[in-house]
Formats: structure tokens, sequence, C-alpha cells
């Protein structure tokens, strides 16, 4: 039940009140946990909900709202919408004054995003969309963006699809504007869709890890995508300067760690999987370093080693943070690669050991079969063929990457291989 006339003339939260969700369910833990949302929450309702708190936001049944007319309600679940509608309905309010399914939210959100980015190009800009990508994969498109807003002459207008791809594309000085939606909002991109029609450049598809008789090539990839030559080079963007060093001298301070002689560790990440190595290497490594007069820290949410401090820091101060350390050392991820491309310090990255039991996955082993790749030597293809950090950064100096494949004598490897400030 819509009483309100039809989507066109609904227009969010006309009034100004505070905003209500109605459902706490996966969809809406989803976009909360992903910063989806870009208004603040009064609270949520939830007939059935065995939670008080969602992310900080405190959970009541419906029974309890005494004054429904002092909020503007957002209906997320789908399924029960109607149901939900008819009974705000019979509260006295009406659609679109009152009250809003997610569903027709997302396509106002659309439709503001389309006129956004219309204005942008009415205004000369040559606007971009990056849904989404993984860490490493922003560096990589940063890389060539100097060379692409040349070629075109024209300024740019990045569109993030969320807030970190945001924050990181406005490290970018060749990014003029840089503005972020979520991916579920974003305009059609389809065949026809208003991409196409626009000639508004979508990055949804710049990477594909086979591609005819190349295999892995990040960078040849972007370059073929923005129509560079390749032998462009990449344009990257160190040494970092940016970051809270307010808040990485209180982790340093807290932590008890020193300056130029602690290790970064990274033990996992997002396409290599759960861990490189084992949690019993990572207590060897730590004991190891220790004896060296190192202090050692974990990138990491949860306790890796016990007695070894853990952190998950703001994506902007983790540079910073690597540098005051001195020494990164971890499985070979797009997080080393964001390291590598805004400093300079000394970075080992570690490639899982082909027989691994934890990289043989099912997945792997189908895009080895379908790239025409021999298993066992599927790291060692991966480091010669694009993926890794030289060709994917433009960096050649404090860089060691090496295969694991023992714990006593890989230790003794990053042991040597150590930047030693005194």
């Amino acid at each position: 039940m819509k009483d309100g006339g039809n989507m066109q003339e609904v227009h969010f939260n006309p009034h100004g009140k505070p905003i209500v969700l109605w459902g706490c369910g996966r969809k809406t833990q989803w976009l909360l946990g992903n910063n989806c949302l870009d208004f603040p929450i009064e609270f949520i309702v939830d007939s059935s909900a065995g939670k008080e708190i969602l992310y900080g936001i405190k959970i009541v049944s419906p029974a309890v709202v005494e004054r429904w007319a002092d909020y503007y309600i957002v209906v997320i679940p789908k399924n029960y919408q109607e149901e939900i509608f008819s009974i705000l309905c019979e509260k006295g309010l009406q659609y679109g004054e009152n009250y809003i399914g997610f569903s027709e939210l997302t396509e106002l959100y659309r439709e503001s995003y389309e006129m956004q980015m219309l204005a942008d190009i009415s205004a000369g800009y040559k606007v971009m969309a990056l849904p989404v990508f993984p860490i490493g994969d922003i560096c990589t498109i940063l890389s060539f963006l100097k060379a692409y807003r040349e070629k075109v002459n024209q300024p740019l207008a990045l569109y993030a699809g969320n807030i970190k791809n945001r924050d990181l594309l406005q490290l970018c000085t060749e990014a003029d504007k840089v503005e972020w939606f979520h991916w579920e909002f974003m305009p059609n991109a389809g065949k026809d869709g208003f991409f196409k029609r626009n000639d508004i450049l979508e990055l949804t598809g710049i990477f594909a890890l086979y591609k005819g008789d190349k295999y892995c090539d990040s960078p040849g990839e972007v370059k073929e995508f923005f129509g560079l030559p390749q032998d462009t080079q990449c344009n990257r963007i160190g040494v970092c300067n940016f970051g809270s060093r307010e808040h990485v001298e209180a982790a340093f301070e807290q932590y008890k760690l020193t300056k130029g002689k602690t290790v970064f560790l990274v033990p996992y990440g997002d396409w290599l999987g759960s861990q490189v190595v084992s949690g019993e290497f990572w207590e060897k490594l730590c004991s190891r370093l220790r004896q060296e007069g190192y202090a050692v820290v974990f990138n990491a949410e949860k306790e890796i080693i016990p007695g070894v401090p853990s952190l998950f820091l703001n994506v902007l101060d983790i540079p910073l943070f690597a540098e005051m350390c001195g020494n990164v050392v971890g499985a070979r991820t797009g997080l080393i690669n964001y390291i590598a491309f805004f400093t300079d310090v000394m970075i080992q990255a570690i490639w899982p050991r082909d027989d691994n039991p934890l990289f043989c996955t099912d997945y792997w082993k189908a895009w080895c079969g379908f790239g025409g790749i021999d298993l066992s030597k599927r790291s060692e293809y991966f480091m010669e063929h694009g993926l890794s950090i030289r060709g994917e950064t433009g960096r050649e100096h404090k860089l060691m990457e090496f295969i694991y494949e023992e714990d006593e004598r890989d230790i003794e490897f990053i042991i040597g291989n150590l930047e030693k400030k005194e």
C-alpha cells in the first residue's frame, strides 16, 4: 500500500524528521556494517529482535513507540513491506510523507546520483565510476590516473563505491572531485544504461585475471582500459603525507612500540585466504624478532599470538604507522601493495607455498585450469606475471617477495632482510 502517489512524487524525509529503520535482519546489518546509509538513525524497530543494540543503535519493539508521526520510517524488509506499510497507514501515516520502503529509497538515491553526474558532465568533468575495489586494485588505478587525465584533457570526477574507496581516491592529486555512493544505489550500468548513454567510464570490469593470452597483469589491464600505451610508467604516490600522526603515535605509546625497530605483521588477506602460513610460524617469528630486539604488532582485529598486540587501524593511518614501524612482513595482499604504494618502508611479502591446503581450494584449482597454469607453480607464476609488488606499484627498492617453504629457514631469511635502525 502506498498512500501517497507514485514514486516520482515522493521526496525522502521531506520534513527533516529523525529517521527510524524498521527491521534489523541481514539486510539492515549489512547496510549498517558497510556504512551504506548517509543519514543518522534514531533507533531500529523490530518485532522479533533478540538484540538490544545493533552497531550502537538501539532496537525497540513497535509496541513501545508512542509518537510515530515524530519520525520518518524506512522499511527495510522487502518480504514484509506491504504488511508493515498497512500497519503504518493504520497509525495515520502517509507513504512518502512519513515512511518509505528501502527499494523505493534506492531508486530515489539512484536518480539523485544520475542528476549529480549529469551536472558534473555539464560542468566539463570526465566522470568515472569505481563501484567497489579492494585496496590494492585502487592503488593500481591511481597509478595511471595522471596519464589518463592528460590524455582526456579534462578534470576528473570520481564516484567511489564505498567510503574507504572515496578516502583513498581523495589522496590522488589528479582527482578534481571525489564522491561516493554505495554500489547498490549505482545507476544502471548495462549495455544501454545510464553510464553508456552519458559516456561515463564505469570501471567494474577493468580487471580480468585471465584475458586472451595474458594473465594476471593488473597494470596492463588498467592501461588497456584507459587506452594508454603499454610503456606508460606507474605514477606512485609516496612517500605518504597523510594519516593522523596523533593516532599513530598514541598507538605506539599504548603498545610500547619502538619507532624504526618495530615489525608490522600482516597475517592474512582477502584474496589469498585465511593465512599464508600457520599460527605456529607467526609464534616462532615473533619470538625470534623479540630476541633480535624488535617490537612486534599484528594488523588484525583479534589476537593472533597470545601476548602479541593486534590492532586494526583506520586505513589512512596504516602507511604512516608502517613507516614509523620501519618493517612490514606479511601475506602478499592488496594491503601490502597499498603500503608499498604510499611508503618507502622495508616490505617482505610471503607468497603461499603451493601445496598449502589453505590455498588449494576448488576456486583456485578451477581458475588455474582455465588459465592453463600448473597449480604446483602458481605462486611462482603470479610473481612473474604481474601480481608482484614491483609490477603493481612501480617501486623497486626495499622489497622482498618470497614463497613460503619452511619455518626456520624462512624466519632466518626474514631476519636477515630487516631494516636495522639503532
